[in-house]
């Protein structure tokens, strides 16, 4: 079996290819590095599904620069310069390859929508079953079968994912997302940290306005520490309906043409010219990149400071390699981990990496994560903040109750939350659905 499998970028991508001097190295050497530091999530993907039989062609969609480079080893540097190069750089990959499975996985769905995936589709010169893994917020002005209608079956993240295919007849796995132990980082680091959280704050974020709350205050009430993505305090989303409609018209010009127009203007204009030339270069849908426009919280952080700001010295920058949030994690005595708004969103990644890594992992959604954990046993969970700042005091006075968590976590996500459990499964629905011909 052959799968080609569509990821989206990190957000730390950017400086995580300058870290690694990516530029400088051919594709295939990119894409280990990549899958080495967890950046094509998750990195051991290929090599467990490889255990199955199956071969995987990994493709980070919208890392225009690695997509470039296949390209150009491959004979379609014309490419390149044509709008919407990423989706028809994405098509050759495909023909070359030619996949029995396309495999949407996350954020790739966001990507290669439906419309898209037709079009790939009709460009293989044999039927390919299109399916993926789901565990995001429906974008604003869609619903699940406009979005997934097209396919004949989909795995997610929980099983609330799972009640909403099953509402409009598409068959889905509940299968959840997953620890990836091939991550490499030093196991020998002692625990140094009370509270951490890694990643994105919410702020900007209208499907994150609980987070940033709640973290406000936990940074106010507790020892909590932050390594974390914010966006600048002059940052406003494009919310109006008239800036989408004239990026659609620039995105018909060359990136060319309107960094020489607006570049030098500098500002709010440089940030129009690479808008547009990136929709052009992906050609995502404007209204797709800025759903803040119909989401209820849109305008919500208008008037608020991102934690860096309100909390200084208690908020550091990112971490860029995988390797370091796997350490930062192992160092940890307790980490915090916090679901978007939206009440699906259950036992997201960051629930498996803390339990695989022996850390303690205390969360909310307690009583939904019974999908994956005993909340009694395996993680400690909670439902207001101030019932986390009561447990974080206690926990924090009794290491002997964090270890014993923490040693239960990490024995049920080893033992069931893998990336090589996930690839099993997965490889054995794609064998019976494919060998049943119910994709065509």
């Amino acid at each position: 079996m052959r799968m080609i499998r569509i990821c989206a970028a990190p957000a730390m991508l950017g400086a995580f290819r300058e870290l690694h001097g990516l530029d400088g190295k051919t594709f295939d050497e990119q894409i280990g590095v990549l899958r080495a530091e967890n950046m094509v999530l998750p990195g051991g993907w290929a090599k467990s599904m490889a255990d199955h039989g199956v071969q995987v062609f990994d493709v980070l969609y919208d890392d225009l620069r690695l997509q470039r480079q296949w390209a150009e080893e491959n004979g379609f540097s014309k490419l390149v310069k044509q709008p919407n190069f990423a989706f028809k750089i994405l098509v050759e990959q495909a023909k070359a390859f030619r996949p029995d499975v396309v495999f949407l996985y996350a954020g790739g769905f966001f990507l290669v929508q439906r419309e898209a995936r037709q079009r790939l589709r009709d460009a293989l010169s044999r039927a390919a079953l299109v399916t993926g893994f789901w565990g995001d917020e429906l974008p604003p002005r869609h619903t699940y079968q406009s979005y997934f209608g097209d396919l004949h079956f989909v795995f997610c993240s929980s099983s609330a994912y799972q009640a909403h295919f099953d509402d409009i007849g598409i068959p889905a796995f509940s299968i959840g997302n997953c620890f990836d132990p091939t991550i490499s980082y030093d196991r020998r680091a002692p625990k140094i940290y009370d509270l951490t959280f890694s990643g994105t704050t919410g702020y900007g974020f209208p499907d994150h306005v609980k987070r940033y709350n709640a973290l406000a205050q936990l940074l106010a009430a507790t020892p909590l520490q932050i390594w974390a993505r914010e966006r600048s305090a002059r940052f406003r989303p494009v919310t109006d309906p008239a800036k989408i409609a004239l990026l659609k018209l620039l995105s018909k010009f060359s990136g060319s043409a309107l960094h020489a127009a607006f570049a030098p203007l500098g500002g709010k204009f440089k940030r129009l010219a690479e808008l547009a030339t990136s929709i052009r270069e992906t050609g995502i849908d404007p209204e797709h990149l800025f759903v803040r426009i119909a989401h209820p919280n849109g305008r919500y952080f208008d008037d608020l400071e991102p934690l860096t700001l309100r909390f200084p010295g208690r908020v550091s920058g990112p971490l860029v390699n995988s390797s370091d949030y796997c350490r930062l994690v192992a160092q940890s005595r307790l980490v915090l981990n916090f679901h978007r708004d939206e009440e699906a969103d259950v036992g997201n990644v960051r629930c498996f990496e803390v339990t695989g890594l022996g850390s303690c992992l205390i969360t909310d959604r307690g009583r939904q994560l019974r999908e994956f954990f005993d909340p009694d046993c395996d993680i400690v969970t909670f439902e207001s903040i101030g019932e986390c700042v009561d447990k974080v005091s206690y926990l924090l006075n009794h290491q002997n109750e964090i270890e014993k968590i923490a040693s239960s976590g990490q024995k049920v996500t080893i033992a069931r939350h893998t990336v090589a459990n996930r690839c099993q499964v997965v490889a054995s629905v794609l064998r019976i659905r494919l060998s049943s011909g119910r994709h065509c």
